[in-house]
């Protein structure tokens, strides 16, 4: 879901700065502006998700190690694969903000030759 509208944002953005005057390319800087804050939020929280589950492997993991059973060892590979899940999830919230922030830039700079 998060992806989806991830690139519908992407999208829509590259489609409206292809032809903006300069009264309009405030208020695209604006909702792009709004749009970078919840896609940080988003990536605040899933910073401190995959924090969680990467402190619960390492609890499950040393739980293990005192306690060797079969269940444990189950608990141990069902948190590492969605610790990885969460990992590749933050990645591409991470990179996707920095993309965001390009994007801001470049409004900025269509801004200021507006101005000139």
């Amino acid at each position: 879901m998060m992806t989806r509208l991830m690139r519908e944002h992407e999208a829509y953005m590259s489609q409206m700065l292809e032809n903006q005057d300069s009264d309009s390319l405030e208020q695209l800087r604006g909702y792009h502006l709004t749009q970078i804050g919840f896609l940080q939020h988003e990536r605040l929280i899933h910073l401190l998700v995959t924090l969680a589950f990467a402190t619960f492997l390492i609890i499950a993991l040393v739980v293990t190690w005192l306690f060797p059973m079969i269940l444990l060892f189950i608990l141990d590979a069902l948190l590492l694969i969605t610790l990885v899940f969460y990992i590749l999830h933050y990645y591409r919230l991470e990179n996707t903000v920095q993309r965001w922030y390009r994007v801001y830039n470049e409004i900025c700079e269509k801004m200021r030759e507006k101005q000139d």
